[in-house]
């Protein structure tokens, strides 16, 4: 029997083919080690002080994202990344990070 009380094992499982960072799939490894229960626990506890953002917040940083689409830079980066086959399916849209290197 585990500790929520029943049998079976109860730990977090890492979703197979899951892509991922080697960062991520240490991370992710560590967090598996855990019981579901104290996940959860954990999580529950993140997001009571984390919160929900509010209406205000979201309304703002929806309002950031669409001024910054008028930002100079950030029209050559699409420009750019639509030439090198953004939003195809392939080695550009699997490996944004890689691809898009370092910001201005």
């Amino acid at each position: 029997m585990n500790s929520s009380g029943h049998g079976g094992d109860d730990r977090a499982q890492v979703p197979q083919g899951a892509r991922s960072s080697l960062f991520v799939d240490r991370f992710a490894g560590r967090i598996v080690g855990f019981e579901r229960p104290a996940i959860v626990r954990a999580k529950a506890q993140i997001n009571k002080r984390a919160g929900t953002p509010s209406d205000e917040d979201l309304l703002e940083a929806r309002t950031v994202f669409s001024e910054s689409g008028t930002w100079p830079g950030t029209q050559r980066r699409v420009r750019e990344a639509l030439a090198q086959c953004l939003q195809q399916r392939g080695d550009f849209e699997l490996n944004q990070g890689a691809r898009l290197g370092p910001t201005e």
